[in-house]
């Protein structure tokens, strides 16, 4: 079941410079603007959750006409300093990020419901002008975090 739902989730994503950093049991986690810098990443993370969102639902609705089982993707999305590159051994090395900006894009991805975009408040202040949102509360066990949920293009 996840092969098929990770070709057009990867599709939707390189179409918007991305980087895969691997794929975690369902998950999908991607990395805009590294290991090359780009200052389009904070729309093109927007544009590719929107459209990773939209082909998820067309693979969901094929497989729910053949009585396959479905899925949903929730997607969060935060921007801030990461390390970056590969860790392993000399056998098996697998390019990965890591740092608090990580985790808390795991917080806005594990608030969002089925078929939900979150965004950090760094991210939206980005691309304010670029999407409809609104504003929400989370509660995680560092305290209220402020997140949006996108709505859609302007």
């Amino acid at each position: 079941m996840l092969n098929p739902h990770f070709q057009p989730m990867a599709d939707t994503l390189f179409r918007h410079d991305v980087t895969v950093d691997k794929f975690v049991g369902d998950a999908g986690p991607a990395v805009f603007g590294s290991p090359e810098p780009d200052p389009q990443r904070y729309a093109n993370a927007v544009r590719a959750a929107l459209a990773r969102q939209e082909a998820v639902q067309a693979e969901t609705q094929l497989r729910a006409v053949r009585g396959d089982v479905t899925c949903r993707v929730r997607i969060g999305i935060h921007c801030g300093e990461v390390f970056h590159g590969f860790v392993g051994t000399n056998d098996r090395l697998e390019f990965t990020v890591i740092r608090d900006a990580v985790n808390q894009t795991c917080r806005n991805c594990e608030a969002a419901s089925e078929g939900e975009i979150l965004i950090s408040q760094d991210i939206f202040q980005r691309v304010f002008n670029l999407v409809k949102a609104e504003n929400i509360s989370l509660q995680t066990k560092e305290g209220d975090l402020t997140s949006y949920r996108i709505l859609g293009l302007r």
